[in-house]
């Protein structure tokens, strides 16, 4: 089996021509079963077009949802939090829980949080982490803290969407709020 992740990065960096030729030709001289992954395949340039079209004929496309951490299941949540784990277990810090008893890391007592200020996302949790990280290396912390988490600046759009998302919550909690005082 073979994966190439971040396809679409392969078709901006070689040309789409290039590129899915390139792939046909693996496909054709493999036995190998080949895993493409990344962020709107049925949309990127690997599979418009004609030679596109020959790739998009010898594939099968999985998409995968979002994350539903918090109105999904139990089994979406402990993914989420499985997957926010091993990457915050990953992080270069001296003091940071690296293993057996998770449950002082971020992932099991703040998931909710980094779950709206990712944008639902595990690139977007990556990034959020290893900023955070950063800024306790920089106070000279060796172990993340909710606080290290909040002072990170994420790139607009995550920001936008979790102003717009944390704005909708209190918009929730106040309408409950009216509705239990009425009751």
């Amino acid at each position: 089996m073979i994966f190439i992740d971040e396809i679409s990065r392969l078709v901006i960096k070689q040309g789409s021509a290039e590129a899915s030729d390139q792939l046909k030709t693996l496909m054709d001289e493999t036995t190998a079963t080949l895993v493409f992954a990344g962020v709107k395949l049925h949309e990127s340039a690997v599979v418009v077009g004609q030679r596109g079209d020959q790739i998009e004929g010898r594939t099968d496309f999985v998409r995968f949802g979002p994350y539903d951490a918090i109105h999904g299941t139990d089994d979406d949540r402990a993914r989420w939090i499985g997957d926010l784990a091993a990457i915050e277990t990953q992080l270069p810090l001296y003091q940071h829980p690296a293993g057996g008893d998770l449950s002082q890391l971020l992932a099991a007592t703040e998931w909710e949080y980094l779950f709206r200020r990712s944008g639902a996302t595990i690139g977007g949790a990556k990034l959020l982490m290893q900023r955070a990280c950063r800024v306790a290396l920089d106070a000279g912390d060796e172990q993340l803290t909710l606080a290290h988490v909040t002072a990170v600046r994420l790139p607009d759009k995550l920001e936008e969407q979790f102003q717009a998302t944390f704005r909708e919550n209190e918009r929730q909690k106040r309408k409950q709020e009216r509705v239990r005082g009425r009751q």
